[in-house]
C-alpha cells in the first residue's frame, strides 16, 4: 500500500444524510427536504463544477420530495443520468440486526427498481449509520454486486486503521472503509477561505492519522444538512494555498475507487465475524429492546411477507391458479421497509413517529392478510373445495405434523343485506346464534376428525362481492383446534367441516368456553405429554421435566424486573438497583384443559427513578401478569404466553431461564445464520470506549444453551435480545420483555459518553399499558442441534387456514381446470437447509429458490419438485441475491435438484417451469 506522508488527497463528498422521521414526524422533515433538494438543483445549475452530490445510499427521500413537487422530476432524472445526483443502492437506511435477511436484499431490489428508473444508482456497501452489522452482511453485500462497505459504527479496537478486510460467517470478504469520525466530519464548512482551509486541515490530519495511505474521506454534510455553495470555488482557493493537501470534490465512488488502488489487500488486517463495538464509536445496542411493541409488529409482518404470503402466491401462479400479484407485493414491501430505517424500527424516535409507524404495519398486515384469504379462497375452489369447506396451506418445504389453531365463522344466519328492488338496506329479525356442540374435519381419503372448540362468541362478518353489495351473517365465532399430520409441503389440504349445534344460551359476556379456569394449590397442578412435565412454582416460574432425557429444570419462565436510567438508545441500570421478582402470596394457579396451565400473579414495582435518577423510588404500584403454558400436541415444545400490565416507569422486564450448565455454549440465530456467541464481558477494562458493552446480544427467532449433552432451547416472536447470565449455580438465558425510559437521549448517562441524539421527551417509550409476549421452550439433545432453525420457522409460521367461501371476482374460476383436493409443489431434504424466499424472478422470468445453510459445516440436501401438478423443470440457472444470471444447471430426470452448500452459504436458484407464463 502508498501512502506519502508530504501529501495527503482528500476526497471531499457532498451529502445529506437523510432520516426521514426522527427528532420530527416526517411531515416536517419533508418541508425541509423540499428546501434541501430545491437548493440542490439550483446549485447543480448554477455550478458546473460542483460535480456531484450524493443522496445518502437510498432512494426513499427521493420519492417523498418527488410526491410533494413533481414538476422536478425530469431535472432529477437528467442529474441522476449524469451522475450528479448520487442515489441508492438501497431503498432505505435499516437497521442492519433487527430486519431480517430477506428485508435487506428486498431493501435492496426496491432501491435499484427506482434507480434504474431514473437513471443508474450507487454500487457501494454505503451504510453509514447503523447500529452494529452482523456477521453475514459480506455474503449479503457480494451477493448484491457490493464489494466495499463503507460505514462508521461497530469497528473494535483491534482495527486499528480505516482500511481492513472484513469477513463474514461463511469466508466471504468485502473491503471494509471506515469513518472513523463519523459521516458528518466535514459537516457545515465555514464559508471564508481561511476558516475552510484550516477546518480542512484539521479534520483531514486526524484522519490522516487513522488512515494507511495518503488517501482520507472528508463526508461534507451531516444529518438533514443542504449543499455548500461556493464549494468549487472554496475548494480552488484552498488548493493554491498550500501542497500538503490535495483536495478535490468527489463522489464517494471515486474515493473507493482510489482507495483500492493504494491498497494492497494481502497485507490488510482482518475483521471477522459481527462487527458490534462500542469502541470508537456509540453502538447503542439499547435499541434492540426499545419500544418492544415496534419489533414485535415487524415480526408478524416479516412472517407474513416472507413465509406466508411469497410461498402461497408463488405456489398459486405455478399450479395456474391466479397470476402472482408484483404490483400489490412491491407495494406492501415498500410500506414494510419504509418502517425499517434506524431510528423508527430501533424505536429512538419522538412518540409522533411510533404512532404513524403502528399505521403503516396495520396497512401491510391489513392488505396482505386479504390478499391471502382471497388467493387461499380460490385455490380451495380451484380444488373442488365447497362453500365452507377448510383449506389448510403449508408454507414450510417439508412435511408438517402440528395441532393448528384457527379462528372459524359456524352456523351463519343473514342479518342484512341490500333489497335492489326497493333499494333498502333489509335488516333480518333472526334467533339467538346457535352454539356449536361439535365440529368435526373430513380430510381427503382419511377418517373424521373432531376438533376442540376452544372458545366461541356472538358474532357478525360481512362477505364482499364485486357483484353484489356487503351481505352480513350473524355467526358463531368459534377458535378450534385440531391436527393436521402429514401435511404436503409447500402444499394444501381441503377438509370438509361438519358443524352439530345445540341450543343458544344467554352470555351476557357475549363470551362462551368449553372448560373453566379453577384456582388450584400450587402443588397439585401440572401437565404432562409424551415429551415434558410442566409444573408451577409457588414463585410463579415452573419446573420442567424431559421426560426423555429424565433432566429437570427449576425455575423457568421467572419474571424479573430492574431500574433503567438510560434512554431510547442505551440500557443503563441506575447507581443503586433494587431488582423486583413476583410476590409469592399472589401466585394463583388455574388448570383449564389437560395441556395448559395458566399463573397469575402480581410485582409491586418502583413508580419510577428517584429525582436524581440514581435509584428506584421507594413507592411501588401493582403489575399484574398472566403466563400460560401449554403443550402443543403434535409438537415438541412448550408454548408460552406472557400478559403483562405495566403501570410503572424507568424498568427493565426481563423473563429468566436457568440451567445448571456450567461450560455452557449459547448459539442464537442471527441473520441468514446461527451466531456462536462468546458473550462480552462487562465491568473493567473498557476505559476510553465510547460505549462499553452490556452482556445483551441480539437474536432473530431463538437461542439455544448447550452443555454438551442437552439443548435448552428459547424461541420468541419479536423479542429480540438476549443476555447470557453465568451465574454460580449455571448459566440463565435471559429474554428482554420491555424496556421502559422516557427521553430520546439524555446526557448524564454512565453506561456512555455524551448525548446519542436530542434530549426530548418521549413518554409514550415507557410503554404503559398491557402487553402480551409470545415464546416457546424446547429441551433436546445436542445431536438434535441442526433442526432447530426448521423448527423456529415452524413456531413463527404456522400452516395457514381459511375457510371456504366465493371468491371477490368468481371471473377467476371461468374455465378452471380442477387441482386435486391435497397437493405438494416441492420439498426441501436435509435439514438443516431452510428454505428463505420463493418469489418470482425480477427480470419476470421463473422462480427464485432461495436456499440457507445456516450452521459453519458444509452440509448437502435436495430441493425434489413435484412436476405432475406445477410443471416441469425447464430451466435452473444459478444466480446472485440480485437475481443476475449465472451458471446454468443441467435439469435432473426425476426433478431431485442436488443442493450443497457450503458453511453459512446462502444460494440463490432461478427455476423455470413449463407452465410459467413468462417462460
Amino acid at each position: 500500500m502508498r501512502r506519502n506522508e508530504n501529501s495527503i488527497e482528500v476526497f471531499l463528498v457532498p451529502h445529506t444524510h437523510w432520516d426521514r422521521e426522527w427528532y420530527l414526524p416526517k411531515p416536517g422533515f419533508s418541508l425541509l427536504l423540499v428546501a434541501l433538494v430545491d437548493r440542490l438543483i439550483d446549485i447543480l445549475d448554477r455550478e458546473p463544477d460542483y460535480r456531484a452530490f450524493m443522496f445518502d445510499g437510498q432512494t426513499i427521500a427521493l420519492e417523498d420530495y418527488l410526491e410533494l413537487n413533481p414538476d422536478a422530476e425530469a431535472r432529477i432524472r437528467r442529474y441522476v443520468e449524469a451522475g450528479r445526483i448520487i442515489i441508492g443502492p438501497w431503498y432505505v437506511l435499516p437497521d442492519e440486526v433487527l430486519i431480517s435477511g430477506e428485508a435487506h436484499i428486498r431493501n435492496f431490489l426496491a432501491g435499484r427498481r427506482v434507480c434504474d428508473a431514473y437513471g443508474g444508482g450507487m454500487m457501494i456497501g454505503y451504510l453509514p449509520d447503523s447500529f452494529g452489522h452482523p456477521s453475514q452482511m459480506p455474503q449479503i453485500l457480494r451477493g448484491l454486486g457490493l464489494a466495499e462497505m463503507v460505514f462508521w459504527r461497530g469497528l473494535g479496537p483491534e482495527i486499528e486503521k480505516s482500511e481492513f478486510i472484513w469477513r463474514g460467517f461463511d469466508g466471504t470478504t468485502v473491503l471494509g472503509l471506515n469513518m472513523p469520525l463519523g459521516y458528518g466530519v466535514g459537516a457545515a464548512l465555514p464559508s471564508d477561505d481561511e476558516g475552510f482551509l484550516k477546518r480542512i486541515e484539521k479534520r483531514a490530519g486526524e484522519l490522516a492519522e487513522l488512515s494507511r495511505i495518503d488517501a482520507v474521506l472528508l463526508m461534507n454534510g451531516v444529518d438533514h444538512l443542504a449543499p455548500e455553495r461556493d464549494l468549487p470555488g472554496r475548494i480552488r482557493r484552498a488548493n493554491a494555498a498550500q501542497r500538503r493537501y490535495r483536495i478535490r470534490l468527489s463522489a464517494l465512488g471515486e474515493y473507493v475507487e482510489s482507495a483500492r488502488a493504494r491498497l494492497d489487500e494481502a497485507d490488510l488486517p482482518v475483521a471477522q465475524g459481527e462487527l458490534r463495538s462500542g469502541y470508537r464509536a456509540y453502538l447503542l445496542g439499547g435499541t434492540l429492546s426499545t419500544r418492544i411493541y415496534l419489533k414485535q409488529h415487524n415480526a408478524l409482518v416479516e412472517s407474513l411477507l416472507e413465509r406466508e404470503l411469497e410461498p402461497l402466491l408463488s405456489t398459486t401462479a405455478i399450479l395456474g391458479v391466479r397470476p402472482y400479484p408484483s404490483g400489490i407485493m412491491n407495494h406492501l414491501w415498500r410500506r414494510a421497509l419504509a418502517n425499517l430505517p434506524h431510528d423508527s424500527i430501533c424505536g429512538c424516535s419522538v412518540d409522533a413517529i411510533h404512532r404513524h409507524m403502528l399505521d403503516r404495519f396495520a396497512e401491510v398486515t391489513t392488505l396482505g392478510s386479504s390478499l391471502r384469504d382471497e388467493f387461499l379462497v380460490t385455490l380451495g375452489a380451484r380444488a373442488g373445495g365447497r362453500e365452507d369447506d377448510l383449506i389448510v396451506f403449508n408454507p414450510h418445504p417439508h412435511p408438517v405434523d402440528q395441532v393448528v389453531e384457527t379462528e372459524v365463522d359456524l352456523l351463519p344466519t343473514v342479518a342484512r343485506r341490500v333489497d335492489h328492488e326497493d333499494a333498502l338496506l333489509v335488516e333480518y329479525a333472526t334467533a339467538p346464534v346457535p352454539r356449536p356442540a361439535r365440529v368435526s374435519l373430513l380430510p381427503p381419503d382419511g377418517e373424521a376428525i373432531e376438533a376442540e372448540i376452544v372458545g366461541c362468541v356472538d358474532a357478525e362478518s360481512m362477505r364482499l362481492s364485486l357483484d353484489d353489495q356487503p351481505v352480513m351473517y350473524r355467526v358463531a365465532r368459534t377458535r378450534i383446534r385440531f391436527p393436521v399430520r402429514r401435511l404436503p409441503p409447500m402444499g394444501y389440504r381441503l377438509y370438509r367441516i361438519e358443524v352439530a349445534s345445540a341450543p343458544a344460551e344467554p352470555d351476557p359476556t357475549g363470551e362462551r368456553r368449553p372448560a373453566t379456569e379453577s384456582p388450584m394449590p400450587v402443588a397439585e397442578v401440572g401437565v404432562e405429554n409424551e415429551w415434558y412435565r410442566v409444573s408451577p412454582e409457588p414463585s410463579g416460574s415452573v419446573r420442567v421435566l424431559d421426560r426423555r432425557s429424565g433432566r429437570e429444570f427449576a425455575g423457568l419462565i421467572a419474571l424479573e424486573d430492574a431500574g433503567d436510567s438510560g434512554d431510547e438508545y442505551t440500557w443503563c441500570p441506575p447507581e443503586t438497583d433494587r431488582v423486583v421478582r413476583p410476590a409469592p402470596e399472589s401466585i394463583a394457579v388455574a388448570h383449564p384443559d389437560d395441556q395448559t396451565l395458566v399463573v397469575r400473579g402480581l410485582m409491586r414495582i418502583p413508580t419510577g427513578l428517584s429525582d436524581d435518577r440514581n435509584r428506584r423510588r421507594a413507592t411501588t404500584a401493582e403489575c399484574r401478569f398472566t403466563t400460560t403454558v401449554r403443550l402443543p400436541a403434535g409438537a415438541r415444545r412448550i408454548d408460552i404466553r406472557i400478559e403483562f400490565e405495566n403501570n410503572v416507569s424507568d424498568h427493565r422486564l426481563s423473563v429468566l431461564f436457568p440451567t445448571d450448565f456450567r461450560n455452557c455454549r449459547c448459539r442464537s440465530e442471527s441473520t441468514f445464520c446461527v451466531e456462536e456467541r462468546a458473550v462480552d464481558a462487562v465491568g473493567a477494562g473498557y476505559e476510553g470506549w465510547m460505549e462499553p458493552p452490556t452482556g445483551v446480544f441480539p437474536q432473530k427467532a431463538f437461542t439455544s444453551l448447550s452443555d454438551g449433552e442437552t439443548i435448552l432451547t428459547v424461541f420468541n416472536r419479536g423479542l429480540p435480545e438476549c443476555e447470557l447470565r453465568n451465574e454460580p449455580a449455571g448459566a440463565t438465558l435471559s429474554l428482554t420483555l420491555l424496556r421502559c425510559v422516557g427521553y430520546l437521549s439524555r446526557v448524564d448517562l454512565s453506561c456512555r459518553r455524551g448525548n446519542a441524539g436530542w434530549p426530548l421527551p418521549t413518554p409514550e417509550a415507557q410503554c404503559r399499558g398491557r402487553h402480551t409476549f409470545e415464546s416457546a421452550l424446547a429441551i433436546q439433545a445436542e445431536s438434535d442441534m441442526e433442526s432447530i432453525p426448521r423448527e423456529a420457522r415452524l413456531f413463527l409460521t404456522p400452516p395457514i387456514v381459511a375457510r371456504l367461501r366465493p371468491p371477490l371476482d368468481p371471473d377467476v374460476l371461468r374455465d378452471a381446470s380442477t387441482l386435486p383436493r391435497e397437493a405438494s409443489l416441492f420439498r426441501l431434504d436435509g435439514p438443516p437447509l431452510f428454505l428463505s424466499a420463493i418469489k418470482p424472478a425480477e427480470a419476470g422470468r421463473g422462480w427464485i429458490i432461495r436456499v440457507v445453510n445456516p450452521f459453519p459445516r458444509n452440509r448437502s440436501g435436495a430441493l425434489v419438485w413435484r412436476g405432475e401438478i406445477g410443471g416441469e423443470i425447464s430451466r435452473i440457472v444459478e444466480c446472485t441475491l440480485a437475481e443476475i444470471d449465472g451458471e446454468e444447471l443441467e435439469i435432473p430426470p426425476d426433478g431431485r435438484i442436488r443442493l450443497d452448500l457450503r458453511g453459512g452459504e446462502i444460494r440463490t436458484l432461478r427455476v423455470e417451469t413449463t407452465t410459467d407464463p413468462s417462460a
